[in-house]
């Protein structure tokens, strides 16, 4: 929760980066923005961060977190491109394949991409799967040529 409202809220990543605001203020802020929404723990270590001036981290340190906690848990995030927005069940059948393919737990982000023209780029760490129309009619393309 902490990573995503700090993703998206560009003013809050700009408030933490700004070397005019007091710490004392930036706990303030931290506090009443987030200490009824997380826990103890990981709301007095984002205050540690803050009290040292450490808080331009906090977004490194929180996806460092959670890629530990992912291995640990035996989940791989992985990355679809494709050329239109998918239905529940084409995103359902998307992500049993690639768990099927990797054996593990798979957090599936999507995105839009007219330039994949159909099929899907898949991405799991710094492998890519390309299943795309486009790179089969590369392919072919290329054979063509050659013959």
């Amino acid at each position: 929760m902490l990573g995503e409202t700090l993703q998206n809220s560009a003013e809050l990543r700009s408030f933490f980066k700004s070397p005019i605001i007091r710490a004392d203020k930036k706990k303030a802020v931290v506090e009443k923005l987030f200490s009824a929404k997380v826990g103890k723990d990981a709301l007095n270590f984002v205050l540690f961060l803050v009290e040292k001036g450490r808080e331009s981290l906090i977004a490194e340190v929180l996806k460092a977190y959670q890629q530990l906690r992912f291995t640990t848990l035996g989940v791989v995030e992985a990355e679809a491109r494709v050329a239109f927005a998918l239905g529940k069940t084409e995103e359902a059948q998307l992500q049993t394949s690639i768990e099927k393919m990797t054996g593990k737990q798979v957090r599936l982000s999507i995105k839009i991409d007219p330039a994949v023209i159909g099929g899907a780029v898949v991405k799991i760490g710094d492998k890519v799967y390309d299943g795309s129309v486009k790179s089969n009619l590369d392919a072919l393309r290329k054979k063509l040529l050659a013959n």
